[in-house]
């Protein structure tokens, strides 16, 4: 305890001199608090502890102390007077580690340690917009990929469509054959006859010339070509995307200046 006081006290003073600000915050649901350091709104944990040697149990030890209620394996920790300073931050998974080394104490290392307390809060900055740059960039391959694959897609599809639309004509001819076939037996017919095979006629033919697919593919293609493009729609008439890195962006930038 003492050593771990005499680690901590000038580097706190030196901490508090730099305006950082000292917090205990509760770290799990055992309420358990933990000690944060803040500067510029990034915080830093720290943890100083005393290490722990492995030593295995004899039989007869092991024995003594089922006798005496206490749980035991095959091995117990014992403390092993190696002080350790541990940093974490919430880009770094596992602490960082200043102990008692062969040649050199924790007490010897307080410079190191404070250097890297001072410099944690800009690289912290620094590795939070590294990792937004990476999303961003990850979002922008994403989404050339998807436009890619969607037009892909599409395009695999377009001959499905013109078999089915040459179907229909197909379908639409032989309708037409028919209708002529009616008009052909009813040449006999009274005038009041006559009038309702018209009507009849005259129904079918404007459906089918509605649902005729040739005048349908002939009007998109003039709507792709007169009016403003729409992202979300004709995939298979749009061109593909290539991916192009942030370095070559830049340089690409740089000669159209």
């Amino acid at each position: 305890m003492f050593r771990s006081l005499k680690i901590l006290d000038p580097i706190l003073k030196a901490l508090a001199d730099e305006g950082y600000k000292f917090l205990f915050e509760e770290k799990d649901r055992y309420r358990q608090k933990e000690f944060a350091i803040e500067k510029d709104g990034e915080k830093m944990y720290i943890n100083i502890r005393e290490g722990y040697s492995k030593t295995s149990l004899s039989i007869k030890s092991q024995k003594l102390l089922e006798k005496l209620d206490v749980y035991s394996g095959d091995y117990r920790n014992y403390p092993n007077g190696i002080i350790y300073f541990e940093i974490k931050h919430e880009f770094k998974y596992y602490p960082e580690i200043f102990k008692d080394q062969k040649r050199i104490k924790l007490e010897q290392q307080i410079n190191l340690v404070l250097h890297y307390l001072l410099e944690a809060p800009s690289d912290i900055k620094a590795e939070r917009e590294r990792r937004h740059r990476e999303q961003v960039e990850y979002e922008r391959k994403k989404a050339i990929r998807i436009h890619n694959e969607n037009i892909v897609t599409i395009q695999h599809a377009q001959l499905d469509k013109a078999l089915q639309e040459s179907k229909l004509i197909q379908e639409l001819r032989e309708l037409e054959n028919y209708l002529i076939s009616i008009e052909a037996a009813t040449n006999d017919f009274s005038d009041q006859e006559k009038r309702y095979a018209e009507h009849w006629l005259n129904i079918v033919r404007h459906f089918a010339e509605e649902k005729h697919p040739l005048k349908k593919r002939v009007n998109l293609f003039k709507k792709l070509a007169t009016e403003p493009e729409d992202p979300y729609k004709y995939y298979w008439a749009k061109e593909e995307k290539s991916y192009v890195g942030i370095t070559e962006d830049e340089d690409a930038n740089e000669e159209d200046c």
